[in-house]
């Protein structure tokens, strides 16, 4: 059952690296802020950080559509993970065309940071969900279809199901219960 885990285990590194990256963004934004920079080449800069943000977008939720479809939680930090890259571009954007238009470039330290926290929230998310896939944590829309399911099956003669388990192995599910079966049948009309 292991080898369905690996996939959240690179989903938990990817999000850690996206949690990385927020802080990495904070803490130059505050080097940014206490020392002095210069900005140069607005336009330019502004032309090829829209192209860049564009493919970041349009990678990133292609990957978590297919990621969700698919169940696939490394897809899924995949995309979230270029996601808040073009979401860095858009705050990158947003800092640069109000600093070329005003001239105010102390706010280009502010959106960095603003945007810095909005990415260790996605990265935290994605390590959250990768931690619950590596300890089996029940995914309640998950058990509750399977138990709708088991109910439109049941057998009449089914006593009990009990010791209900639901785990996710990738985007395997393993299903685990017993069944409890009147005790007057023998074990060869139990298994037939």
């Amino acid at each position: 059952y292991g080898h369905g885990k690996v996939e959240f285990i690179s989903a938990g590194v990817e999000g850690g690296l996206v949690t990385l990256a927020g802080g990495l963004i904070i803490y130059r934004a505050l080097q940014a802020w206490l020392g002095e920079h210069h900005l140069h080449d607005l336009g330019e800069g502004i032309l090829l950080t829209l192209a860049a943000g564009l493919l970041n977008l349009l990678m990133g939720l292609a990957l978590l559509v297919r990621g969700r479809k698919s169940h696939s939680l490394a897809m899924q930090a995949s995309g979230t993970h270029l996601l808040s890259d073009a979401w860095t571009t858009a705050a990158m954007l947003t800092g640069l065309l109000v600093i070329w238009l005003t001239g105010l470039t102390w706010l280009d330290n502010l959106f960095a940071m603003a945007f810095g926290g909005f990415i260790i929230v996605q990265g935290i998310r994605v390590v959250r969900r990768s931690v619950a896939g590596i300890m089996d944590e029940t995914d309640m829309d998950v058990a509750a279809e399977v138990v709708q399911m088991l109910e439109q099956h049941r057998e009449p003669h089914w006593v009990d199901l009990h010791n209900f388990r639901v785990i996710k192995f990738g985007r395997t599910l393993h299903i685990d219960c017993h069944v409890t079966l009147p005790w007057y049948h023998d074990l060869k009309w139990s298994h037939d």
